[in-house]
């Protein structure tokens, strides 16, 4: 949003932009956000806040994936931080490292390095 918006003054984008807020403050602050943009009270449990806490985990996400480019478990540990803190999506939990797999997939057959390479791509 900042890269498109160079010109944003807007205090909440700001603060939210720099991270490492609480998550609670964090929320009432993208709540204002989205006040200022639909003119109204967006709802925690409203499919409109679901949308939205979508849209930032995606950005969230692909952050960690152009960070983490050469670390694969990094990225993958970083992924499972991520999970936990959007209330255990179940979207996520294909290729979050301690969840079970759903698809018959026994990682005690392939190698660390193999599971790992998996994981990644269904987080792809």
């Amino acid at each position: 949003y900042l890269s498109n918006h160079t010109d944003c003054e807007n205090s909440l984008i700001l603060e939210l932009a720099w991270g490492a807020g609480d998550p609670d403050e964090d929320y009432r602050k993208l709540q204002m956000v989205l006040v200022e943009l639909y003119n109204d009270l967006v709802e925690e449990e409203s499919s409109q806040w679901d949308v939205e806490k979508r849209k930032w985990r995606y950005g969230i996400t692909s952050h960690l994936k152009e960070k983490n480019k050469n670390l694969p478990e990094e990225l993958l540990d970083e992924l499972s931080e991520v999970y936990a803190d959007f209330g255990y999506p179940e979207d996520m939990e294909p290729f979050i490292h301690y969840m079970p797999s759903s698809d018959g997939y026994n990682p005690l057959l392939y190698s660390k390095e193999e599971n790992i390479n998996r994981l990644v791509s269904l987080f792809e």
